[in-house]
């Protein structure tokens, strides 16, 4: 109905007929299309005889900014069966709503598209005897008409309006049931994950639906469950009950991030109904063509995501709160994790990461810098023995890092060899860190500040170091 005309009226456009190219990209133009909307404005503006009225030009440049296709999806009935049928929805030019039935007869002029949903609900009423709900034709149309009433696109309303309708919800006694489950857990919110700042995770929405079909359903605060630092919300019991059977296997993989994005070392939010599940595993997109793409090359985009994720230091980025959210933070706030909680939690993605590196054997320098990270965590966790091994193996592998010579001599100190740590610091004290800048003493003096200050070292043994190293900090 609307691409034929495009062409046609592109083509008598590049041969310079523009007189006989107008009607055509208006008539597409009305029916939706922005290409055609867009040069309709090029011609307009370079003709302006060809105008119908003296501002057709800014019209229609306006209604370009505005025209779009959008995909929704519908439960449908079908016999006995419901099943979800997509509908689309464009931005139609100015003039009279065509009726539900055109669709179904030869094209006439006089009428510039349809009225919400109406002629896909007549179609497949009339061509596959399915029935679409009449609160959902009803729902469309209302939004059709505020759309159009107050100038603005009718697909990007019906996006909003409709996301904001299946928002999880709390009341002031569901919040409070909430927050009163996070202090009696000691519960804390992941900054591995896109949350917003209670916690919640992909906005809401029931992780076990995903599994049952297109599009999740959103999750009720009645059936909520709080794991790894997320709050989780189901649409029923038994969909909770089925996520604690296996959690790993609905979780959204890299922490429920963007996956396209996580492939390419970055981070966001991603749109949370833009998912695949492949190979028993959940990803999620900002767009149908990153899942596209994803879906295209799945095996290789994974494993180069997966390493970004282990490797992904912590976010403080909240995502937007949603009314839920608003409502938990009305009782009170939710807390993050203190330095003991995110040690831990560190040493567990570090652990991961050094065995996908072995898995793929990666490259040297890629473990060598992995475990003097880990060797690092481990001493904050007070595992002294793994982190003398981290550093050493890492040594063995590259003796020239001096950040790792360091750690090797904090597993020293904390084992209580101070006298074999000195001799190691003071074998790198001058040197300076991989960027070329930073003196190796500075980081010394900030290692052992930490483990003083956390009580992982003796302060007598703090002190022997310090006051045997050259670059003492003023007053030590």
């Amino acid at each position: 109905m609307r691409s034929n005309p495009f062409k046609l009226g592109e083509l008598l456009a590049k041969e310079g007929r523009a007189a006989e190219a107008a009607p055509l990209l208006r008539y597409a133009s009305d029916w939706g299309h922005s290409d055609a909307t867009r040069l309709l404005v090029t011609l307009l503006k370079q003709q302006p005889q060809l105008a119908q009225t003296a501002d057709e030009a800014d019209m229609r440049e306006t209604l370009a900014k505005r025209q779009s296709m959008k995909r929704f999806t519908v439960p449908t009935q079908f016999g006995a069966t419901k099943f979800p049928f997509h509908v689309y929805i464009s931005e139609y030019g100015p003039g009279t709503f065509c009726p539900a039935d055109r669709a179904l007869k030869t094209e006439e002029e006089g009428c510039v598209g349809f009225l919400g949903i109406d002629d896909q609900a007549m179609w497949v009423k009339e061509a596959r005897g399915g029935v679409v709900p009449d609160d959902a034709i009803s729902s469309f149309r209302k939004l059709n008409n505020f759309a159009r009433d107050n100038k603005i696109s009718f697909p990007d309303f019906a996006a909003y309006a409709l996301v904001a309708a299946s928002a999880a919800k709390a009341t002031p006694a569901q919040a409070a049931a909430i927050h009163a489950e996070m202090q009696r857990t000691g519960f804390w919110r992941n900054p591995y994950r896109p949350l917003d700042e209670a916690g919640l995770a992909i906005e809401g929405r029931d992780i076990v639906s995903y599994t049952q079909g297109d599009t999740p359903k959103t999750g009720s605060a009645d059936h909520f469950l709080l794991y790894d630092g997320a709050l989780w919300l189901f649409a029923n019991a038994e969909n909770r009950a089925e996520f604690l059977k296996s959690p790993e296997s609905y979780l959204p993989r890299y922490g429920g991030f963007a996956s396209s994005e996580m492939a390419q070392n970055t981070r966001s939010a991603p749109n949370v109904d833009k998912f695949l599940r492949k190979n028993g595993a959940l990803y999620l997109f900002h767009s149908d063509q990153e899942r596209t793409a994803w879906n295209a090359n799945t095996e290789k985009l994974a494993a180069t995501a997966q390493l970004a994720w282990l490797a992904m230091g912590q976010t403080e980025n909240a995502t937007e709160a949603s009314e839920f959210t608003k409502a938990i933070l009305a009782v009170g706030p939710v807390r993050k994790p203190n330095d003991i909680e995110l040690t831990r939690y560190r040493l567990g993605r570090l652990n991961q990461l050094v065995a996908e590196i072995e898995a793929r054997k990666l490259p040297n320098a890629v473990l060598v810098e992995t475990l003097g990270n880990r060797s690092w965590s481990n001493a904050l966790n007070l595992r002294r023995r793994d982190a003398l091994a981290d550093a050493e193996r890492a040594l063995a592998l590259d003796p020239d890092q001096p950040w790792i010579i360091a750690n090797r001599a904090n597993a020293l100190l904390l084992l209580n060899r101070r006298d074999e740590a000195l001799a190691v610091y003071k074998s790198v004290e001058s040197k300076f860190q991989g960027d070329g800048k930073t003196p190796m003493c500075d980081a010394i003096l900030d290692d052992l500040s930490i483990m003083g200050g956390t009580g992982l070292a003796l302060a007598a043994d703090i002190k022997f170091v310090t006051d045997n190293l050259k670059c003492r900090k003023p007053g030590a």
